[in-house]
């Protein structure tokens, strides 16, 4: 990441903010967006509705009034509701599980959904698909996890991997949920 922030930095921090009141129950009205720094429909239509249930003039746009007010919310959440610790979705069955190639499943698609938030802190680990399916842009993104956390560079998630992407994601969320 650079030192200085970018248009694309600032609608990230807008999703992660409209994200964490639909996750953390805050607001069940606003659609959840993805976090991928594109001030795309959904991230305008989030927004709107986050504008119009707060009684803000509903303009799609981050003017001063809505940063300030939806920071402040954001703020006040993570002080209320500090959910830090990630649950553990690793597979315990079969013994000595490790991901597959061409492997779909919901856990393949909460592996992708972390290494996808990991991206913002972990600037070289290389984009890919969250499909849902352990593909080869997966594992080279997994190979790249690896190797920056001094892992054994497989390619494939076993519970070491698991632990080490579960730590980082933890370390993660306490600075930016």
């Amino acid at each position: 990441m650079t030192d200085h922030p970018t248009y694309s930095d600032a609608v990230m921090n807008l999703q992660r903010y409209l994200r964490r009141l639909v996750i953390f129950e805050t607001d069940r009205n606003i659609r959840t967006v993805p976090i991928d720094g594109i001030f795309g429909e959904r991230t305008k239509e989030a927004l709107i509705e986050y504008q119009r249930t707060r009684g803000l003039p509903i303009t799609g746009r981050t003017e001063k009034l809505t940063w300030d007010t939806l920071f402040a919310e954001y703020e006040r959440d993570i002080r209320t509701n500090d959910r830090r610790m990630f649950p553990d979705f690793f597979p315990t069955s079969p013994k000595n599980y490790q991901t597959e190639f061409g492997e779909e499943s919901a856990f393949i698609k909460i592996l992708q959904f972390i290494l996808h938030e990991l991206r913002i802190s972990f600037d070289s680990l290389p984009p890919f698909e969250q499909n849902g399916i352990f593909d080869g842009d997966t594992s080279l993104a997994v190979k790249e996890f690896q190797r920056i956390h001094m892992l054994p560079i497989t390619g494939r998630v076993n519970r070491d991997t698991w632990n080490a992407i579960s730590d980082a994601y933890n370390a993660y969320a306490r600075n930016t949920y």
